[in-house]
């Protein structure tokens, strides 16, 4: 066993996060393919030093090695630190198991009066943390119970998980706390994903918040006014030499707003440059709403904005630049789709799904893309799904839910009813479009609606028709069906039917289909979707045996399929 294909992996794995104990407080890594693919990751405290960090990781390390060798996960916790591994992903995913506890003997005798301000600085002290910061989900604070008493409280999670995720984690341990602890006069609870811990006798971690947040860079740089995060702006000379004069043997791909060249920087960084087309009439709008708005947001599901450049006429994005381009580079090419398994298409879903999350809810600010669609979901070398293109996004103040716009901007196919036909436009507009981007990357078809006289089939339809009678399966791609989780697959199609439902007020919103993608809530049956045909030329219903109707469905997909190579690119 110690020489088999998984327990090298492990090896692999734990080397290279105790490498880098020395260099970065959160650190994840894989090693391996399925079925022997380790995934681990460790986290330091938001509060140690690097030294303190990579002490504690290089012991976690050991102890983990010692006491559960060749076991399938596993997980060390220390007061300053934690990590754990698993054959299955744990990257960016609210989890509660496994768990640790450490608490005092010793009860507080007063605790009707610390007892409603330890509540409260809890409260307070999950949601500081659950807003990420420069020092990520991490927070701390102190509250006086009496005149020389304090309650000392530190909550964290992984910097890869969103808002919700994390409040999730926490209130959870927050609840352990409570039910089981809730006399002791110290407490901590260590989660999969968090930790929240409070003390009565002392202050038991450093005061941070008197640290900045440190850059190193040679460009001009300063704070968005509406937020805090640091905004390279670049000289047009530097992005001109480092796309060779913007040289057509650089371009990486073309759009309303201009062209997009591969750049690389004098440090020796590769970047993509968007640069604005001088006959571009509504380009400037764009460029600044992307410029101003992408600055302030920061996760990992969203291509990171390095910063701009405005002199004259020119107007130029700079964004870390993405191997791999874009979903629909991959899904829609009969070579490259190949390399999608279901493993990594599932992976995509649920990466866009949390980034239009933190968009909608997670953020500080409430965005609405409105023009989700598989080119716009681009993949870094990992295949991890990041959502571009912000040109068209609108901000939502306070409790707005709902926008109107005489402009309708988007992509036919993946634009919701309510606004392709009234200008109407909210978070379930987004919603609408993560459900045809669902159902593309299962069925590895394009979702083009198909003319032919008085009849009209689009892609949720057929996915609707099809689990109408049982045989969702069905609509999988063929390279597929012999390697996937039947499960999985089954309840993506429904939350894809879910979220392209006719109402707008009957699709979930994107924190509800985060749970139901990873099966966490049960999943009401979906309706007759939106953009439904007029009539179809087929009739799928449900007989004894099925057989009869599974070949008319097989049938309708090979006619669907073929007819429309055959309008939209005549031989």
């Amino acid at each position: 066993m110690e020489d088999s294909a998984y327990h090298q992996n492990l090896d692999a794995v734990l080397s290279d996060l105790s490498s880098q104990g020395s260099k970065r407080p959160f650190h994840n890594s894989t090693a391996g393919d399925v079925p022997n693919k380790i995934y681990g990751l460790y986290q330091c405290r938001g509060d140690v030093s690097q030294d303190v960090c990579s002490e504690c990781i290089q012991d976690a390390t050991k102890k983990i090695v010692q006491e559960c060798p060749l076991f399938v996960e596993a997980a060390a916790w220390y007061d300053k630190c934690m990590l754990r591994y698993d054959n299955q992903s744990i990257f960016s995913m609210s989890e509660t198991y496994p768990g640790q506890f450490t608490w005092s003997r010793f009860n507080v005798s007063d605790y009707h009066k610390v007892g409603p301000v330890l509540a409260e600085t809890l409260n307070s002290v999950i949601n500081d943390a659950a807003q990420k910061s420069s020092k990520g989900h991490f927070a701390t604070k102190s509250s006086n119970w009496t005149v020389f008493d304090y309650v000392y409280c530190l909550a964290q999670c992984t910097p890869d998980l969103t808002e919700f995720d994390c409040k999730n984690c926490l209130t959870t341990a927050r609840s352990t706390m409570v039910n089981i602890f809730n006399t002791s006069t110290l407490v901590s609870i260590y989660l999969a994903s968090c930790q929240l811990s409070y003390d009565m006798t002392q202050q038991f971690y450093l005061d941070t918040s008197h640290i900045p947040p440190t850059s190193s860079t040679s460009n001009v740089i300063e704070l968005d006014a509406l937020g805090e995060v640091e905004f390279v702006h670049y000289d047009f000379a530097t992005l001109k030499a480092a796309t060779g004069d913007f040289s057509a043997d650089n371009k990486l791909g073309e759009g309303g707003f201009g062209i997009v060249y591969l750049g690389k920087l004098n440090s020796g960084q590769e970047v993509a440059i968007k640069r604005l087309s001088g006959n571009s009439g509504q380009g400037t709008d764009e460029f600044m709403t992307e410029a101003h708005l992408v600055a302030k947001l920061q996760h990992k599901n969203l291509v990171k904005l390095l910063g701009s450049c405005s002199e004259g006429n020119e107007k130029l994005l700079v964004y870390e630049f993405l191997p791999n381009t874009s979903v629909d580079s991959f899904l829609f090419d009969p070579t490259k789709r190949l390399v999608l398994d279901w493993e990594t298409r599932y992976k995509i879903i649920m990466g866009v799904a949390r980034g239009i999350q933190y968009l909608h809810e997670d953020s500080r600010l409430t965005i609405i893309h409105r023009d989700l669609k598989t080119s716009n979901i681009l993949l870094d070398i990992d295949m991890t799904p990041k959502i571009a293109d912000f040109g068209t996004a609108r901000l939502f103040k306070n409790e707005q839910v709902l926008a109107n716009t005489i402009r309708i901007v988007g992509t036919r196919g993946y634009m919701a009813p309510e606004y392709m036909l009234n200008g109407e436009y909210s978070d379930k507009s987004d919603v609408y479009s993560f459900g045809i981007i669902i159902l593309e990357l299962i069925s590895g078809q394009k979702n083009r609606v198909l003319y032919q006289s008085s009849q009209r089939e689009d892609l949720p339809i057929l996915a609707w028709m099809l689990w109408n009678v049982g045989r969702s399966f069905e609509f999988l791609d063929s390279i597929l069906v012999n390697n996937c989780s039947e499960i999985e697959v089954i309840r993506c199609i429904q939350v894809g039917l879910l979220c392209v439902q006719q109402n707008a007020a009957q699709r979930p919103t994107m924190a509800t289909a985060v749970l139901m993608l990873t099966g966490s809530i049960a999943l009401p049956p979906p309706i007759m979707p939106a953009m439904s045909p007029h009539h179809f030329n087929l009739s799928i219903s449900p007989d004894d045996d099925g057989r009869q109707n599974k070949q008319l469905a097989t049938k309708s997909v090979a006619v669907w399929s073929t007819d429309f190579e055959k309008d939209m690119y005549p031989r």
